[in-house]
């Protein structure tokens, strides 16, 4: 299979790490690229020490998690939260993780790339440049940021937008849905 994404230079961008921490559930790590950390003034031979939670994969649930973090070390909040204080993005029901696994999670950095590729077009899917949704619609963070307190948003279709209703600090937001097998 031809990989679509482009091709990373770990010297310039960093490195993934991918963790299966259970059967079917991957934690997927930012390791930062020497440069970066010496333009944060950090020890570049403890660059492992440095690496920072980019997402969770999560078969069985069949949902992603994103971890919006700055990956630039020149900036202030280098490997810190990208937003104020939306931590975590959450996918619900996300079919486009599985297509080219045969129903098995990505292992490899490789496989990574390939789910990013398939992100939705709002999202920004190169690490090297942090996770999250692209500038065009940063106004969605600002809004539950400034009507809410929560810290993580769900994009979901089991669940009308707007602020849980349990006290989670989950904001959701309801995606358009197609007839699925076995729905009425």
């Amino acid at each position: 299979m031809a990989l679509g994404f482009r091709q990373h230079d770990t010297a310039r961008d960093g490195t993934l790490e991918v963790e299966e921490v259970h059967p079917n559930f991957v934690e997927v790590y930012f390791v930062p690229p020497e440069h970066s950390l010496l333009a944060a003034r950090l020890d570049p031979n403890k660059a492992g020490s440095y690496r920072t939670k980019l997402l969770d994969i999560h078969g069985p649930c069949r949902f992603l998690t994103i971890y919006p973090v700055n990956t630039f070390g020149d900036r202030s909040d280098f490997l810190k939260p990208k937003y104020g204080q939306v931590e975590r993005i959450t996918l619900d029901d996300t079919d486009f993780i599985f297509p080219g696994f045969d129903g098995a999670l990505p292992t490899t950095s490789d496989g990574v790339l390939e789910v990013l590729e398939e992100l939705p077009s709002a999202f920004t899917k190169d690490y090297a440049y942090g996770l999250g949704l692209a500038k065009p619609y940063r106004f969605i963070i600002d809004a539950v940021e400034e009507l809410s307190d929560c810290t993580e948003i769900v994009i979901t279709s089991d669940h009308s937008t707007g602020p849980d209703s349990d006290g989670n600090r989950l904001f959701y937001i309801a995606k358009k849905t197609s007839s699925r097998c076995g729905s009425n």
